[in-house]
């Protein structure tokens, strides 16, 4: 009976954990292959985790990979740089022109 217990919480756990692998993995090979240079024309951020939505050059970009923490400091005007195959983000203020980099 307690064997079957730990197998079932054991099996449980590491579907968990697959998913959570999965989903993070997702989320880095679509913004891996996102490319874009140019002024933020629009940005709106998540109420439930403050994930930026950006517009550049028209189009709309979703930056939710994990490891870029914005902390919601993209603002309308601002540039941003990011290169195909780069997980790095590029942040260039508008008024001050201070470079910001999220990302190794």
């Amino acid at each position: 009976m307690l064997d079957q217990k730990i197998k079932t919480s054991l099996i449980g756990l590491s579907c968990f954990a697959s998913l959570i692998i999965l989903l993070h993995l997702r989320s880095y090979f679509i913004t891996g292959n996102y490319e874009f240079d140019g002024a933020v024309e629009k940005i709106s951020y998540s109420s439930n985790k403050g994930t930026p939505k950006v517009i550049i050059k028209g189009q709309e970009y979703i930056l939710s990979y994990n490891d870029w923490n914005v902390d919601r400091e993209i603002e309308q005007g601002d540039s941003l740089i990011k290169r195909k195959g780069e997980m790095s983000l590029k942040l260039i203020k508008k008024e001050t022109r201070e470079v910001i980099i999220f990302n190794k």
